[in-house]
């Protein structure tokens, strides 16, 4: 991932937000519960819509892209397997 984000820092400005995700896309507790299936750890993963951190809402879909976006080739599954 870290060589896509110097990919874009080294082209031309774009004078505007540049998103960049892996190709999965997930809701951030889809990602957590994926994880530590890897990791082998027996944690559930609860996500409450409730939920607050520094008391702001965090919403479930708060990293995930919403319109377009420029994929990277490596998908989380690999990532996880790696880090």
């Amino acid at each position: 991932m870290t060589d896509y984000i110097v990919k874009f820092a080294l082209e031309e400005p774009k004078n505007g937000t540049v998103e960049i995700a892996s190709p999965t896309k997930a809701n951030m507790d889809d990602f957590v519960t994926k994880y530590i299936e890897i990791a082998g750890k027996p944690i559930k993963v609860v996500f409450d819509d409730d939920s607050k951190y520094m008391h702001i809402v965090v919403p479930r879909s708060l990293l995930v892209p919403t319109e377009e976006y420029n994929a990277d080739k490596i998908h989380f599954e690999e990532w996880a397997l790696v880090s």
